[in-house]
């Protein structure tokens, strides 16, 4: 009967601490922007905050600079990236900007992009992510997740 009781004070606890956070739900960003119109700083962190949902759309099958096609999460899509930027004799960059989509628009069309080169154009890739982030809360539009570059 301990046992039984300890059980269920263990259940109910886990369900008052967990059951009844603040957290988001798996289809919310929690990240607002500091900043409007958002700074490259803004962008990577909105990025960044958004590193465990899944690409859905179909610009993201096959990118990358490998092609691999299971990646299934912005983080591991630009974790893919990021470790093919290890060649000291490469010159690579990060380059993020935005853009309001429309002058009386709802959201910031913004993109990063990381690029690689070193010698010939053989060797040269840029691949990235785009999204728009919503001016009415701040937030990563999940839909508008799209990957972008060549290479």
């Amino acid at each position: 009967m301990r046992r039984f009781c300890l059980l269920v004070a263990v259940l109910f606890a886990t369900t008052l601490i967990f059951g009844c956070s603040n957290r988001p739900w798996p289809n919310e960003v929690s990240y607002r922007l500091r900043h409007t119109p958002p700074n490259d700083k803004d962008i990577v962190e909105a990025l960044m905050s958004v590193s465990r949902f899944e690409l859905l759309d179909s610009t993201c099958r096959g990118a990358g600079p490998d092609g691999e096609t299971g990646d299934r999460t912005v983080g591991q899509y630009i974790s893919a990236i990021l470790v093919k930027l290890s060649d000291p004799e490469a010159r690579n960059d990060i380059v993020a900007f935005g853009s309001q989509n429309e002058p009386d628009g709802d959201a910031w069309n913004v993109q990063i992009m990381i690029r690689h080169a070193k010698g010939n154009d053989r060797n040269n890739w840029g691949w990235g992510i785009a999204f728009k982030i919503r001016k009415s809360d701040g937030k990563v539009d999940l839909q508008s997740l799209r990957c972008t570059g060549l290479g």
